[in-house]
């Protein structure tokens, strides 16, 4: 019995460690492969065009890709205002932007937008939040960040990126906005909130109005566009992975980490429909 036992408990052993090896070596193949897919793509924007002269509002533009593109377009010559809820960290984005270009033109703001002139709009700001809350305005917030907040920025500088034609204005959405079934006769989720939902929610509503605004503006000088930033390793995104046991959380962030992009290779793929003329 005892040796029935030992072999069990060795058998065990092995299995514990055949499977931490097997753990060590996916995570150690899918190093390998983002190094390798990086070396073969780049993470460099290949566009040769300039924005001298022109003036660009990015909002939500102190991390991930609203941080990558605000760098982009600074080096290429645009004056760049950046729209965030902190202006310390607004601040030290700018403060890097302007490290490594010191003839750039970029500040940042909480909320008004002083500029006479706007070419280039991006709507980019993302908020999830696994629980409810409201906004001062009564909104739920999710709903309001992403959505909401964005419908009445582009109507306030609409008139501005009317007299700046030919002017741009570009939204992000979400691979999320076609799996949802949005009722949209309970926007603030006040009859049952579901945190991944409400985000769903606000990413078909911002589909919604990238097509219908696009269909009113074309041939104002002003292009419409909508933007899916698929799978791009950003806080944002790791916040909607589901939640998972102990060590299997961080083995799972790890994993979507090196099998997704950086932001700065999305915007090396996607730069071009910022800078084009």
């Amino acid at each position: 019995m005892s040796k029935l036992l030992d072999i069990s408990a060795l058998g065990g052993f092995i299995l514990f460690a055949c499977s931490g090896w097997a753990t060590i070596s996916l995570i150690l193949l899918f190093v390998g492969y983002s190094f390798f897919h990086q070396w073969i793509q780049g993470s460099q924007c290949q566009a040769k065009e300039r924005l001298d002269g022109k003036t660009a509002i990015i909002t939500g533009g102190t991390a991930g890709i609203g941080k990558e593109v605000a760098r982009i377009l600074s080096s290429r010559g645009a004056r760049v205002v950046i729209g965030c809820r902190d202006l310390v960290k607004g601040r030290k984005v700018v403060d890097g932007i302007k490290a490594h270009n010191p003839w750039t033109d970029s500040s940042t703001s909480s909320g008004s937008f002083i500029t006479s002139v706007t070419h280039i709009l991006i709507n980019n700001a993302g908020f999830y939040s696994p629980s409810f809350k409201n906004t001062v305005d009564g909104h739920e917030m999710v709903f309001q960040v992403n959505y909401l907040g964005h419908f009445l920025l582009v109507n306030l500088l609409l008139p501005l990126l009317r007299v700046s034609a030919p002017a741009r204005i570009i939204n992000m959405t979400s691979k999320l906005n076609s799996k949802n079934s949005t009722d949209f006769d309970d926007v603030n989720s006040e009859k049952d909130f579901q945190p991944k939902g409400s985000y769903e929610k606000s990413k078909v509503a911002n589909a919604l109005f990238t097509k219908e605004l696009a269909k009113r503006l074309e041939g104002s000088g002003v292009s419409v566009y909508g933007v899916n930033p698929g799978s791009t390793n950003t806080a944002l995104m790791k916040s909607l992975m589901p939640s998972l046991p102990g060590h299997a959380q961080t083995i799972a962030e790890i994993l979507y980490g090196l099998s997704t992009k950086t932001p700065r290779e999305w915007c090396a793929d996607n730069c071009q429909l910022c800078l084009e003329s």
